[in-house]
């Protein structure tokens, strides 16, 4: 499948699609269901609504996949993804950063920033770690599964990139869950507030149950949530220079 308004690229062995046009570069990374068509239209939305220049890693499957069981067997067996580790990063990351520093060329030398949802939450702070990223939206990360315990504190990040995101002085996070979101506690985010203090903002939607996760996705109510859409676009406006 292609998608309407984007080139299909690779970076090394990761696949992944830009859309077409100028603007500060953004990563859209997918959840665990895949690159879904919500997903899809929150990337065209950013490029042709908002003008970013949006980079949209394909980590598993086609474009249009919406299979959360599938892929949730296919992450827990590969080796590309630490989904129980709590003090680790996965190694997928590594290509993500690959992925960030060509943005980064290719944007005119211009500072990025990423968005993670779910799966990808926590991938947002390794990308973090390198200077030229500066602005993440982190949300509802769901690494590592099972928020219990000390578990519920984690950010499935190593140590390393923790270390080189609270380098970066110049990096700015901000943080969207669901209110009564179980797999993403508040905790995580009392964490990372720990970690960045002024430098981390974090906002929680509030939810009518349980089942409320996707904030940007597959839970998304224009009426009820716009304005914390408008908030991760503010946010991504006011920190990546213009190109």
């Amino acid at each position: 499948m292609q998608i309407e308004g984007f080139d299909d690229l690779l970076e090394g062995e990761l696949r992944f699609f830009r859309s077409q046009g100028k603007g500060p570069g953004v990563m859209l990374m997918h959840e665990l269901p895949g690159m879904t068509p919500s997903c899809i239209e929150l990337a065209k939305r950013l490029s042709g609504v908002e003008g970013f220049r949006v980079y949209l890693p394909l980590l598993y499957g086609q474009p249009g996949d919406d299979a959360p069981w599938a892929n949730l067997a296919r992450v827990c067996v590969s080796r590309e993804f630490h989904v129980f580790a709590s003090g680790e990063s996965s190694p997928i990351t590594a290509k993500l950063r690959n992925l960030g520093q060509r943005m980064v060329k290719e944007c005119q030398g211009n500072d990025i920033g990423v968005i993670g949802m779910c799966l990808t939450g926590g991938f947002v702070l390794s990308m973090l770690a390198d200077k030229d990223v500066v602005a993440g939206v982190s949300c509802q990360p769901a690494l590592p599964f099972g928020a219990w315990g000390r578990r519920a504190r984690s950010l499935g990040v190593g140590q390393p990139d923790m270390d080189g995101l609270k380098a970066n002085s110049r990096a700015r996070v901000i943080g969207l869950r669901f209110s009564k979101d179980k797999i993403c506690p508040p905790q995580r985010f009392e964490a990372l507030r720990e970690l960045l203090k002024d430098r981390f903002k974090d906002f929680s939607i509030p939810a009518t149950d349980a089942s409320q996760h996707s904030t940007l996705t597959q839970h998304y109510r224009e009426a009820e949530h716009r304005p914390y859409y408008d908030e991760v676009v503010k946010f991504l406006r006011s920190s990546l220079s213009p190109t």
